[in-house]
C-alpha cells in the first residue's frame, strides 16, 4: 500500500526555527519517494515561502505545496482563531487530502506542536493516521496557562495521534508529566537537529564583524530578552568606554513593542538593530558572538546549530538540555546562568579579551564539528524508520 504523508508545519502564522528545520526534511525526503512513499507539504500562507530562505519553487510548481490560507499578522487572536478554523472547514475539500485512492494510506505529520489544526484536520480530513511532533521546550509552562479549551484539544490530538515524536527527552518528560496517561503512548526522541550547511559560505572574513553580539529568535516570552536588557543596563553602568559595539536582535512575534521600548531605553549607550531577517546565516557571517538565552530547555537549539555552523562562537544559558551541545568541551562557546551578572560579566570578557575573537581556522573547525555533529542524514533515517511504523 502506498503511504502519503503530509508535512504541516502550520502552528503560528509565520515560519520560524522549528519550521524551517522541517520544510528541509520535508524538501530532502522528496529525495526519496518512489511507487510507495510519497510526500506533500501544507504551508499556512504563500509569503511565508519568502521568509524561510529555502528555494521551494519546483516543489511549488509541481504540486508538492498546498497553501492553506491567508491570515494578517495584525488581526486580533480571537478572529485569527476564528478564521483558522473556519477556512479549515471550508477550504480542505480542495486539498490532496480529499483525493485519496484506491491502496493508499494518507498520514498527516504536524512537525511542531499540538494545535486547532491537529486536533481539526484529523477529524476533518477522516484521517486516523498522523505523527504529532512536540518541538516546545517550554512545554509544561505552555501548557499550564492555556485556556480549558485549549488543553483540551492539546489532550486530545496527542491522545488520539498514531505517533508522537519530541525535540527532546526533556519534552518528552515534560508531557508525561503534564498528561500521564501518555506514559502508554509510544513517544519516539528526535536524535538531534541539523542546519543548512548549503547556505554558509565557509570563505570566513574575519575583518567584516558588523555585530558584536546577535540574538536571533522569535519575540515571545522566555527567550531571552529581558535577561539580556537587564544585563545591558548593567553593562550600560560598568562600561564607561563603550567597548561594546553594535548588537543585533533579529526574530518577531507578539512582544514588539516591549523590545522596541526597551531598546529605545538604551539608545544612548548601545547602537541595536531590531528588526526581521529571512537568511540567519548572512547576519552570523558578520557576528562575532551569537546568543542563546532561553529561559526554559534550550535543546537542539535551530540558532545555535546555525551559528555553530557558520564559526560563531555561542553564549547559551545553562537549561535544560544545552549541555550536549558540548560548547565548552569543544571551545565552541560558553555557558552561563540564566542571571543578569553572569551574562554582563561574559560579554564584557569576550570583548576585553583578543584571544576570544575568532580567526579563519577557528571558525573553520568550529563548523566542521557543527557538520560532522549535525548533519540532516541521521534525520531523514530516523524518519524513514517512523513512517515504517504507521
Amino acid at each position: 500500500m502506498k503511504k502519503v504523508i503530509f508535512f504541516i508545519p502550520i502552528e503560528h502564522g509565520k515560519i520560524g526555527g522549528a519550521e524551517r528545520r522541517e520544510l528541509r526534511v520535508f524538501k530532502e525526503l522528496l529525495k526519496y519517494e518512489n511507487s510507495e512513499l510519497q510526500f506533500h507539504a501544507i504551508i499556512t500562507n504563500r509569503d511565508n515561502i519568502e521568509s524561510i530562505n529555502i528555494d521551494l519553487s519546483r516543489e511549488i510548481n509541481e504540486n508538492k505545496i498546498t497553501f492553506l490560507y491567508d491570515i494578517k499578522s495584525y488581526e486580533n487572536k480571537l478572529l485569527k482563531k476564528f478564521k483558522k478554523v473556519l477556512f479549515l472547514f471550508t477550504k480542505t475539500k480542495k486539498m490532496r487530502l480529499f483525493s485519496r485512492k484506491k491502496n493508499e494510506k494518507l498520514i498527516l505529520y504536524f512537525t511542531v506542536n499540538p494545535s486547532i489544526y491537529s486536533y481539526f484536520l484529523p477529524r476533518i480530513s477522516r484521517i486516523e493516521n498522523y505523527i504529532l511532533f512536540v518541538a516546545d521546550s517550554s512545554f509544561e509552562h505552555t501548557y499550564s496557562k492555556k485556556t480549558l479549551l485549549g488543553k483540551y484539544y492539546r489532550f486530545k490530538s496527542l491522545k488520539n495521534a498514531s505517533l508522537i515524536i519530541t525535540l527532546s527527552e526533556e519534552i518528552k518528560n515534560q508531557l508525561i508529566h503534564c498528561i500521564p496517561i501518555l506514559k502508554n503512548k509510544e513517544i519516539n526522541v528526535y536524535p538531534g537537529s541539523f542546519t543548512d550547511f548549503s547556505k554558509i559560505n565557509t570563505n570566513f572574513n574575519t575583518k567584516e564583524y558588523i555585530y558584536d553580539f546577535v540574538l536571533i529568535g522569535r519575540w515571545d516570552f522566555g527567550k531571552g530578552h529581558d535577561l539580556l536588557f537587564e544585563a545591558l543596563k548593567l553593562i550600560a553602568s560598568w562600561d564607561k568606554h563603550h567597548l561594546i559595539g553594535r548588537i543585533g536582535i533579529f526574530g518577531f512575534g507578539p512582544r514588539e513593542d516591549y523590545i522596541k521600548n526597551e531598546i529605545n531605553k538604551l539608545r544612548n549607550y548601545f547602537k541595536i538593530d531590531a528588526y526581521e531577517i529571512t537568511d540567519p546565516f548572512s547576519i552570523l557571517s558578520k557576528t562575532k558572538f551569537s546568543l542563546s538565552l532561553q529561559k526554559f530547555n534550550n535543546y537542539p537549539s535551530q540558532v545555535v546549530l546555525e551559528s555553530l555552523a557558520s564559526g560563531v562562537k555561542v553564549i547559551a544559558t545553562n537549561v535544560g538540555e544545552t549541555k550536549k551541545f558540548k560548547l565548552i568541551e569543544l571551545n565552541m562557546g560558553y555557558i552561563i546562568d540564566y542571571d543578569k551578572y553572569s551574562l554582563a560579566h561574559q560579554m564584557i570578557e569576550c570583548i576585553q579579551n583578543d584571544h576570544y575573537y575568532l580567526d579563519y581556522n577557528e571558525k573553520l573547525r568550529i563548523h566542521e564539528i557543527a557538520k560532522k555533529e549535525y548533519s540532516i542524514e541521521k534525520i531523514i533515517y530516523f524518519m524513514l524508520k517512523i513512517i515504517e511504523k504507521i
